[in-house]
């Protein structure tokens, strides 16, 4: 008979289980096939115990966003505007724009870009950006374009604070393949322009350098 049974603590931040009967280990007081079976039962528990703790954050995680509530990410909520560079890149009389993959403007068609790391130049973030989003080697040159973008979730927190800085680059090499961020990447005439779902910062600038109108 087993006259005592205790949890050992040092287990617990495992979630697995291991007992003491009459001060020693279960498993020891078992025939080699309860062993076994006992071991795979408690494996068994524990990946189903992660597998359900997993679903309970997500089903959490989708009640906060059906209510409005913050859901903090790397990029999103930021306690400081953050600071992003875009190529500009024209060929044949026709710009590179990428559709985004990633929220803000999460399906638009903007100009190729990203976030600068820190102790990044400005045209050492454009020319890594493009070689990750686009496949293409581009040399940049000057700023010639520089706005802000910041949108509010409905509680009215800064959900994204961007301050952007477009340069102009030249087109060195590479094959286009869009990556990273992008769903999709090509040159687009002023003519498509219309045709196509692009940012506002994006139809703005090229209004302003009369690539459209």
């Amino acid at each position: 008979m087993y006259d005592s049974i205790e949890l050992l603590p040092e287990f617990l931040p495992w979630r697995t289980h291991s007992f003491l009967v009459n001060g020693h280990s279960l498993l020891s007081t078992m025939p080699l096939a309860q062993r076994a079976i006992f071991s795979v039962k408690m494996t068994s528990i524990f990946y189903l115990d992660q597998i359900f703790s997993s679903l309970k954050i997500g089903v959490r995680r989708e009640r906060l966003l059906k209510e409005g509530r913050a859901i903090k990410t790397k990029n999103q909520f930021p306690s400081t505007p953050q600071v992003a560079v875009g190529a500009i890149l024209i060929k044949d009389n026709k710009i590179l724009l990428v559709k985004r993959n990633k929220d803000p403007n999460k399906g638009r068609w903007a100009i190729p870009g990203g976030s600068v790391r820190l102790g990044e130049r400005l045209q050492e973030a454009v020319e890594r950006e493009m070689r990750e989003e686009t496949g293409l080697i581009v040399k940049a040159g000057d700023p010639v374009y520089t706005f802000d973008f910041i949108e509010r979730d409905k509680g009215g927190r800064i959900r994204f604070h961007y301050v952007i800085i477009d340069l102009a680059a030249d087109l060195v090499g590479g094959e286009l393949h869009p990556s990273d961020d992008a769903i999709d990447a090509r040159w687009v005439s002023p003519e498509e322009i219309e045709e196509i779902e692009a940012t506002e910062s994006t139809r703005a600038f090229l209004r302003k350098i009369r690539f459209i109108r």
